[in-house]
């Protein structure tokens, strides 16, 4: 069974998806340097994650065979916003914001490479809309 308080919790992380490339765009044309916005946005979500991770979970340590993985995933995710934060300073917010909705492709080509996924019809069909969606955008 599923909260009612999913839903708009889900809402709401899409507007901040969506609304961090408009604030961007404004921090960039006011002369903040790309490296350093990406920096207080990484400190910023690492810090809110890991206090709502320990609110709802507590203390959590992962296991030592899963340190890399996790390692990997988090470099993945710095160059994916630094990425984003250097492309916001070279075009306009909207063309960026095109990119978002090609996470999952991308995604799930590399676990699919790598063993870790493998592509089911609603797999597929999350990846079609996912393409239609930053198509029709």
């Amino acid at each position: 069974v599923i909260p009612r308080s999913v839903y708009p919790t889900l809402v709401l992380i899409q507007f901040i998806f969506g609304g961090w490339h408009v604030l961007g765009k404004i921090a960039l044309k006011d002369g903040c340097n790309p490296f350093v916005f990406a920096l207080y946005r990484e400190v910023i979500a690492s810090t809110l994650m890991f206090g709502l991770a320990f609110l709802t979970e507590g203390v959590l340590v992962p296991q030592r065979k899963h340190l890399l993985r996790l390692l990997l995933m988090g470099i993945c995710s710095f160059v994916n916003v630094v990425g984003s934060v250097v492309a916001l300073s070279l075009v306009s917010a909207p063309n960026v914001s095109l990119l978002q909705p090609s996470i999952p492709v991308f995604a799930m080509a590399i676990s699919r490479v790598f063993g870790y996924e493998w592509l089911t019809i609603f797999k597929s069909l999350g990846l079609a809309l996912s393409v239609v969606g930053s198509i029709l955008v």
